[in-house]
């Protein structure tokens, strides 16, 4: 039928507009989403006919599993934008136990305003012979089909991202219990977690950092959507009554405020893991996410873990992400009771690895026997699941950090990243381990990759900004610095960034402020801070002082169990001290100090990067760049 062929059609005081995707009623717009929009236009094209219901779930959601109540709830939507909630239906009609009927007089309307004009022309032009009309009337209709085809999936490919981004806002705590805060956030995480493992090359989720920027907002969704840059906002509450929780959620369009989907769902208090799973179907059934292999895989393995070990996992997570000491050591203790309560939690022992490597990171657990104990803890997440993204990670952290098995690093960091793309850490890491081989572009690149998921996220800032100092940019280096401290002014990752950038900018007299503010927030004895401290000290000629840092970091050598001898290196090439330097990162590599990775990017080494000297003790990794 020709007819059906049009974009418009008309229906008592409406006009649906199938390019542009709008139902007009008296010319004013009628908010509808998306889905309930292809519903309606599926009815309207098949005009008193009986839509079967099988027919409408294939041609609204194809490929994609959704059960009757959904449709349901669209024509119920539809019913009422329509004023079709009487008794006796005008437009929509039910036919039991079959599907549905539009049964309003429907009138295809001309989408082009010239041709419709050419009607009413008086001279008309001379007829075509009945052969040659039929072959430019049907050209004609085809063209337009192509043209109107193209508009359309044009209009589908915007309303639709190919790789869209998605916020789970904090789910709200209305129990009026204030200690079931806790739940509220814990379902958060896991609403985050289950959700980016769905289809994580059409889908990214925004992080737990960034959601919980968002606690106890008062900005609209639209203000949210265009700070994150989402397509989609997740809104979740909880309330409980008796021995029953009750979740509501909805999907929210970013882009015009609409609501996609909305559900309740009640469960026993305690478990809601059946609820986690219906609301994660009922969002990917909503953007068409598939559920690739690997990502089931995964999803089952979270869902078959302990409560209980769950439980401390999350808490474990909250005090990993502090960085602090204190933090870090009670998430390692969080993490070891999260396995001994489920030996098969995979996450728990990646938890125990990450924990270690922060540890040894901040100087706060050195020696053997952290590594060992994290590269221990790495495995045996990998031997429980292959697909789970952080063991991964967490291994190829290790081996870049403290093995410098460097190839087998970045073998599994790009196993990590290919497991789960949304894994804000794997893209973090993997950017410091490709600016520590000599790759600065790529090492943007996975850093702006892990800032997107996780823009409100201070670590990730502050491992931007050390990206970009040791880039060479340094206005950049002190922009991402100092957008963390604006947050959080005594933030020490993001001070000693900021510090290593001004003396770089010789504005020595902010470094030096930068680098005594860090020193007097960090606890315990600061070595690389000391030494940052005294590098500068060196740089600019005070030596007396450069000097005492030298003999400070001596006395602590024999009081502690571990400082590496790069601390002492950094503070005489300051001084401009080459064979003291280069002695001392020679015992450094006796010793094997992890802290030698990053002499080939830091810009604070460059003076002395010319002597032949410094190859043989700080060796180019393979594929990597001298500079």
């Amino acid at each position: 039928m020709p007819l059906q062929e049009r974009l418009l059609y008309e229906f008592g005081p409406f006009r649906l507009d199938a390019g542009e995707r709008r139902l007009l009623q008296n010319g004013r717009p009628i908010p509808l989403t998306p889905k309930a929009f292809q519903t309606l236009l599926v009815l309207v094209q098949n005009q008193g006919r009986v839509v079967d219901k099988e027919e409408l779930l294939r041609k609204v959601w194809p490929d994609t599993f959704v059960e009757e109540a959904t449709l349901a709830q669209n024509v119920f939507t539809l019913r009422k934008q329509l004023g079709d909630d009487r008794s006796e239906a005008v437009y929509i009609e039910t036919v039991p136990k079959r599907g549905y009927r539009f049964v309003a007089a429907v009138q295809p309307v001309s989408s082009s305003p010239h041709l419709a004009g050419a009607v009413a022309e008086s001279v008309q032009p001379p007829a075509l012979p009945k052969t040659r009309r039929r072959f430019w009337i049907g050209a004609a209709i085809l063209g337009c089909a192509l043209a109107a085809g193209a508009f359309y999936v044009g209009r589908r490919v915007e309303a639709r991202p190919r790789h869209a981004m998605l916020l789970v806002l904090p789910v709200q705590n209305l129990t009026g219990n204030a200690e079931r805060s806790y739940l509220a956030d814990g379902l958060t995480e896991e609403f985050i977690a289950q959700l980016g493992a769905m289809d994580p090359r059409r889908l990214g989720v925004i992080a737990r950092t960034s959601s919980m920027a968002y606690k106890d907002t008062t900005k609209t969704i639209d203000q949210i959507g265009r700070e994150l840059n989402v397509n989609y906002v997740l809104e979740a509450s909880l309330r409980e009554a008796g021995q029953r929780t009750r979740v509501t959620a909805q999907l929210i369009s970013a882009r015009d405020q609409a609501r996609l989907w909305s559900q309740d769902y009640d469960a026993p208090s305690g478990d809601l893991v059946a609820v986690e799973d219906e609301i994660g179907r009922a969002v990917a059934s909503e953007i068409h996410l598939e559920l690739q292999p690997q990502s089931r895989q995964r999803l089952a393995q979270v869902r078959a873990e302990n409560p209980a070990s769950r439980d401390l996992y999350l808490q474990a997570r909250f005090y990993w992400n502090l960085r602090t000491q204190d933090g870090l050591n009670k998430a390692l203790t969080l993490f070891y009771q999260a396995a001994e309560k489920d030996p098969a939690n995979a996450r728990a022992y990646a938890g125990v690895a990450d924990a270690y490597n922060l540890l040894l990171f901040y100087g706060y657990s050195p020696g053997a026997g952290s590594i060992l104990r994290a590269k221990e803890a790495a495995l045996k997440s990998i031997e429980l699941d292959d697909a789970l993204a952080e063991g991964h990670a967490a291994l190829a952290y290790i081996e870049f950090m403290w093995l410098w098995e460097w190839p087998e690093a970045e073998k599994e960091f790009r196993r990590a990243i290919s497991l789960d793309p949304n894994y804000v850490s794997g893209h973090q890491w993997f950017a410091l381990y490709l600016s520590a081989m000599g790759r600065p572009q790529e090492a943007m690149a996975q850093i702006n990759e892990a800032r997107a998921l996780d823009p409100a996220s201070l670590i990730v800032r502050a491992a931007a900004g050390l990206t970009a100092y040791y880039a060479h940019d340094y206005d950049a280096a002190i922009a991402e610095a100092q957008a963390a401290l604006n947050v959080n002014p005594d933030f020490i990752p993001a001070l000693a960034v900021l510090g290593h950038a001004h003396e770089q900018k010789r504005m020595f007299a902010e470094a030096q402020a930068d680098y005594q503010k860090e020193m007097s927030l960090t606890q315990g004895p600061a070595i690389m801070t000391l030494a940052d401290l005294g590098h500068l000290y060196g740089v600019t000629g005070k030596q007396a002082e450069a000097t005492a840092v030298i003999q400070k970091l001596n006395d602590l050598r024999r009081q502690l169990p571990y400082v590496g001898f790069t601390a002492e290196a950094l503070v005489y090439a300051g001084l401009n001290d080459r064979d003291n330097a280069i002695a001392y990162l020679t015992k450094a590599e006796q010793q094997n100090d992890a802290a030698r990775v990053w002499v080939r990017c830091d810009p604070r080494w460059d003076p002395i990067r010319s002597d032949p000297r410094l190859n043989a003790v700080v060796p180019v990794p393979d594929g990597a760049h001298a500079r």
